[in-house]
């Protein structure tokens, strides 16, 4: 049985003086909102739980750990089971539109990726 609630303490320090510290918890279902003012460090958590940017401390969803410094564990953003909606276009510059959407749909566990590819593609 999985925990009912995820949970992530980050800790990052950029040398232009940012300073992220946020421990939190959330549910495992559901809608869960992040809100703060401009530049409070939002997009900087997502990237962190996605694994896009790595923050010292741990990352826990649905019972598993995505981040664990104490344990050395860091699972590569390929691994981790989610979704990313960029704020900006972020696509690989050395591939063409349609390579990196077949890089997505190589890693992909739906058994028809290729398909739903192509459709979008075709639309």
């Amino acid at each position: 049985m999985s925990d009912s609630l995820s949970s992530a303490s980050l800790l990052l320090l950029r040398e232009d003086g940012f300073r992220l510290e946020c421990s939190f918890e959330f549910p495992n279902s559901g809608i869960t909102v992040l809100f703060g003012a401009s530049g409070s460090g939002k997009t900087t958590v997502l990237r962190c739980i996605a694994g896009l940017e790595r923050a010292k401390g741990f990352v826990k969803v649905d019972g598993v750990y995505w981040q664990n410094d104490e344990q050395k564990l860091f699972l590569p953003t390929w691994e981790r089971p989610l979704g990313y909606v960029f704020q900006e276009a972020s696509l690989f510059p050395h591939l063409t539109a349609k390579q990196n959407i077949e890089f997505a749909v190589k890693r992909s566990k739906s058994t028809d990726a290729r398909s739903r590819m192509e459709e979008a593609i075709d639309l």
